[in-house]
């Protein structure tokens, strides 16, 4: 059982039901190795990436002003780590930052924490800088650091597993203690129920190719995986910026065969901050609408959506999202909420930047600017040619200008900051 379990972390660590179902794991795996180091002698401890799995939990840390202890909820993940594995680690190995996970980012403690818990052990945090943590899962997490106020922005890429939903290339963007751009909380199990929708495309910040999304099962696997799968192709760091692209078309192929290419580009501004999101799809020569879907957190009645043309806003009490859609194609901004009963629509609206026409290799490209409450957003200029589009964001020492290359199905875009 031990064996079998340990298999399914990959080899930096990671888990891919989410953190978690990796905690309780993670949990009974410790508690067996204590166990026969104790009675049998056996030291099973470097069988597992156990400071890989730290580089994980950290991963998938998401504070915010409501909830330090949030994290990224890809698939049926909800709630984040106790306080009890990091600290077992961290007197194993003498990890200074699973110390620090334990201290400052564990949503709880337990007995066992109390038992594995090292004193002597100081903790260290993680540098305070912008770091991007690529899982051998192909999860890609973007962050300027771990404070709640910190922007975060997560891409679930990678293939099926349990717990998963139909999520690829699906993003989630916090900035100023708010998430600004969220995956809906925790879906039904049973597809007999109305929610069931919501493990779909349909019920998560991701692309829609003429209002369909890619393969998912019809519930009869229960949460099983899917044939869905989706991978990073590309992704760098640079001064003040890191950008990734994913292709998910085998996903979108199970089900939407004329499509030949359906990638996502990320890139990610931290000092503004911005995110640009360039959705490209190519087809057999089939004309399609591209719809790119963004949900808003309203578990709390707290958040309110608003759409003007291209443009919508999304505010929650510490932040707004301005969000703009923008492409060689008119694009329509539009708020809506999903067709599933009222109390779980009502906690989780949406709102669509659409394409008004079809075309045979659509471009769909989305500058989200996240502010602090009652703060203007950057300024955006964009201007397009033949080969592409020009995007501008902020100014004076902030200033970023991005050269959009519309060719081939991943643009190629040149990013120069202002001198």
């Amino acid at each position: 059982s031990i064996r079998t379990f340990m298999d399914l972390f990959t080899a930096d660590g990671s888990y891919d039901e989410g953190i978690s179902y990796a905690r309780y794991s993670t949990l009974h795996l410790v508690q067996a190795i204590d166990v026969l180091a104790r009675h049998r002698g056996l030291d099973l401890y470097d069988n597992l990436n156990w400071r890989g799995f730290v580089d994980y939990a950290c991963g998938l840390t998401l504070p915010t002003r409501d909830d330090p202890y949030a994290v990224v909820n890809f698939g049926d993940a909800g709630t984040g780590m106790d306080s009890d594995v990091p600290f077992w680690v961290a007197s194993r190995a003498g990890d200074a930052r699973a110390q620090w996970f334990g201290k400052a980012m564990a949503r709880a403690s337990t007995p066992w924490a109390l038992i594995w818990y090292d004193g002597a052990l100081d903790p260290i945090p993680p540098p305070d800088r912008p770091t991007v943590w690529h899982s051998d899962l192909d999860w890609i997490v973007a962050r300027s650091g771990y404070a709640a106020d910190d922007l975060v922005v997560a891409m679930r890429s990678g293939g099926p597993s349990n717990h998963e939903h139909a999520d690829r290339n699906s993003v989630i963007v916090k900035a100023f203690g708010e998430v600004l751009v969220a995956d809906p909380y925790r879906p039904p199990y049973s597809s007999g129920t109305p929610a069931w929708m919501m493990r779909t495309t349909a019920g998560h910040s991701a692309l829609l190719i003429d209002g369909e999304g890619h393969q998912y099962h019809q519930g009869e696997e229960g949460t099983n995986a899917s044939d869905a799968a989706a991978r990073i192709v590309r992704r760098g760091e640079r001064d003040g910026y890191a950008f990734w692209a994913s292709d998910a078309t085998p996903a979108y192929r199970l089900v939407l065969p004329h499509v030949t290419s359906v990638t996502r580009s990320v890139y990610v501004l931290y000092d503004l901050p911005a995110v640009v999101l360039l959705d490209k799809v190519t087809t057999d020569g089939t004309p399609v609408r591209l719809q790119a879907r963004h949900f808003g957190d309203n578990r709390d009645d707290a958040c309110r959506i608003t759409a003007d043309g291209a443009t919508f806003e999304l505010t929650r009490p510490y932040a707004t999202l301005h969000a703009t859609g923008l492409g060689p194609l008119p694009v329509t901004a539009q708020p809506g909420r999903l067709p599933i009963p009222e109390d779980r629509a009502r906690q989780h609206p949406f709102a669509d930047l659409a394409t008004d026409e079809a075309a045979t290799a659509p471009l769909l490209i989305t500058v989200l600017r996240p502010v602090p409450d009652g703060t203007a957003p950057p300024r955006l200029d964009h201007t397009s040619a033949d080969d592409g589009h020009r995007l501008t964001l902020g100014a004076g020492a902030h200033q970023m200008t991005l050269r959009i290359l519309d060719a081939g199905p991943i643009p190629e875009v040149h990013v120069r900051r202002s001198a």
